[in-house]
């Protein structure tokens, strides 16, 4: 609430002094939705850890023996085969598979009206005269034993089913009980192996690519009002080397190629293994729920928490237009088309902006399953479909940016034509190419490209010339810097056509200069490069690298609302704030994480995963 009634008497300046006065915000019905859905999983997840503490390895053990058949191992002393003559067969011999033992063993389930008979050992008590056999519902069989001197157990058909389901339940309950435990999470998130040393680069390249987005956010988001040098950092856009920030909006394609990569490289495997066949159903099921949970917690977070951590001038006003478009919108998150909905839409007007990424990432993957069977049956018609949606996007890209006067990304350079002013209901600050599918799926493209040629080599080592090798590096650097750095050189009056080619080629051309890098590494021509990007440090990174995406916002946001002293401009106190910011985040990853993340990917996998040997951790790689 501005208050102007303040006297400041003859303070220099005061003119130009803005200030707010704060109120205590009343509990909304959001947030106390929110802290109560969080508080359930903090409640899930300390019981899982309870019960990991507690009861795992007891059930582990359980498990194990159910593996091997040991039905009763506190009874169990070297049974072994036995071979036995019924007096009723004139002679023929009736063979008994029975071998358990008191090491590996192997079990029969025998039919009804069948018998399984066992001799009790050598070693065996004389007084013993009744042998017990515990089946997994946990009932003891008895027969009586002097008459023969061995031990006959008719096991029903039934129960060798009922065993091995109720095994199963125990099993299933197991995984989820553990899938929300700190300690076996942690375990997972911070493993250092890889789950394929063949893409062990691309985690690199996924780190990298997120501390680059954490450094143009961090720098951005308090241009305008939240500096005490805006003059000094506005003329350092002129300077190449702060092009490489300036133009940090191409860390996000390097997150669009990889998805592209990903999806069709490793559905392509599977459809080559399963002579086509995929469950298309489980394909869109394990995409949404790999993702949606914490998109929407973090999302209530945004919306209902964050006004109440803290006090600063514009937070409450800022903080309340974004509330109210998460409202007002939030469904258009859910259903991943806030990139189009309400169209063009604004930015700084949409619940959680930065989900834009989300959205376009979804509804390229949910085309993707036809361009990829397209591949896999045809590479004539799979590469011709993915030349013609790349030339679609260039084309719509040119229309729009000449319909609109739009400049080129990054520049300082005016609209070339009133357009955008003068047409009811468009703002100069409209979203019409940045967050659009149709600009970014080019880059999407190139991903899926990529992925092909690496399935169609069986994804093995590929050593190339050296002198190809290295024009393959230099052309691959070449386009990437001139994405980046090529504006610099057009100066701040570039003209239309150029502005257009740049908004059109720019992610093509850096998309095709980042998959090199992919290729070479891939194929075993990376060298140091790939050593680097491939280092086990980046694993642990890469898995939290989602919820770090989802986070970081939230965190640099704020801190510079509810700072009581503005920023000043210098790269060493940006090079701490960077450093502080990307700490903080990836640290609130792992809470949120051990939340929801871990939790729900656990939770798919005990009831759509194969079964996990007791004893053993599998790893969890990093997103796809």
């Amino acid at each position: 609430m501005r208050d102007s009634s303040i006297d400041l008497g003859p303070i220099r300046g005061a003119d130009n002094i803005s200030y707010d006065c704060f109120e205590d915000i009343p509990w909304s019905t959001g947030a106390i939705a929110t802290l109560s859905i969080l508080s359930f999983f903090a409640l899930i997840v300390l019981t899982g850890t309870v019960y990991h503490v507690t009861s795992h390895e007891y059930v582990a053990s359980i498990l194990e023996e159910l593996k091997h058949g040991k039905l009763n191992p506190k009874t169990q002393e070297n049974i072994y085969e036995q071979v036995v003559h019924d007096e009723n067969s004139k002679g023929e011999k009736t063979e008994y598979e029975s071998t358990f033992s008191t090491g590996a063993t192997s079990e029969k389930c025998v039919g009804a009206g069948e018998s399984d008979i066992r001799n009790p050992t050598d070693d065996q008590p004389p007084e013993y005269e009744e042998s017990r056999i515990y089946d997994d519902e946990k009932k003891i069989s008895t027969v009586d034993s002097k008459t023969y001197g061995t031990t006959q157990v008719v096991i029903e058909e039934d129960n060798c089913a009922s065993r091995n389901v109720d095994s199963h339940k125990l099993a299933i309950t197991d995984r989820l009980l553990m899938s929300f435990s700190i300690f076996h999470n942690t375990e997972k998130i911070f493993s250092t192996g890889s789950s394929s040393s063949m893409l062990g680069a691309l985690n690199g390249i996924r780190v990298l690519s997120m501390w680059w987005v954490i450094l143009g956010h961090s720098i951005q988001f308090p241009f305008g009002y939240r500096y005490d040098n805006p003059a000094y950092l506005f003329s350092l856009t002129d300077k190449t080397a702060f092009m490489a920030v300036l133009n940090g909006t191409f860390s996000v394609d390097t997150f669009f190629l990889l998805s592209g990569f990903l999806v069709t490289y490793l559905t392509l495997k599977e459809l080559r293994k399963t002579s086509g066949r995929i469950n298309w159903f489980l394909f869109y099921f394990h995409r949404f729920w790999r993702i949606t949970p914490l998109y929407m917690v973090t999302l209530a977070i945004f919306a209902t928490l964050t006004p109440y951590l803290g006090k600063g001038g514009g937070k409450d006003d800022l903080l309340k237009s974004t509330s109210e478009a998460c409202q007002k919108y939030w469904w258009a998150n859910l259903l991943y088309i806030s990139n189009l909905y309400p169209f063009p839409g604004n930015l700084n007007d949409q619940c959680m902006a930065w989900s834009w990424y989300l959205s376009n990432d979804m509804q390229f993957f949910i085309i993707s399953p036809f361009i990829i069977y397209c591949l896999y049956k045809s590479s004539k018609l799979g590469v011709s479909l993915l030349g013609l949606l790349c030339g679609v996007s260039f084309g719509s890209t040119a229309y729009v940016c000449w319909y609109w006067g739009l400049p080129a990304f990054g520049s300082t350079t005016p609209y070339y034509n009133n357009r955008t002013t003068t047409t009811p209901g468009i703002e100069e600050s409209d979203d019409f190419i940045y967050g659009k599918p149709y600009v970014r799926i080019q880059v999407y493209l190139v991903g899926m490209m990529l992925g092909y040629i690496i399935y169609k080599m069986n994804g093995k080592p590929y050593k190339l010339n050296k002198f190809v090798n290295i024009l393959g590096w230099t052309v691959s650097a070449a386009l990437a810097c001139s994405a980046i750095y090529g504006l610099k050189a057009t100066g701040p009056d570039t003209e239309q056509w150029l502005s257009i080619v740049y908004n059109c080629l720019s992610r093509f051309t850096f998309a095709v200069g980042v998959s090199w890098v992919m290729f070479a590494c891939i194929t075993g021509n990376g060298g140091y490069i790939n050593s680097f990007l491939s280092w086990n440090f980046w694993n642990p990174l890469a898995r939290l690298n989602f919820a770090a995406y989802l986070v970081h916002p939230i965190i640099i946001f704020q801190v510079i609302l509810t700072k009581k002293a503005l920023l000043h401009f210098t790269y060493v106190e940006m090079s701490y704030w960077f450093i502080a910011n990307m700490v903080a985040s990836y640290a609130c990853a792992y809470i949120l994480s051990l939340l929801v993340e871990s939790p729900t990917v656990g939770i798919e996998k005990a009831f759509l995963g194969r079964p996990a040997p007791a004893k053993k951790e599998r790893d969890v790689s990093a997103k796809d």
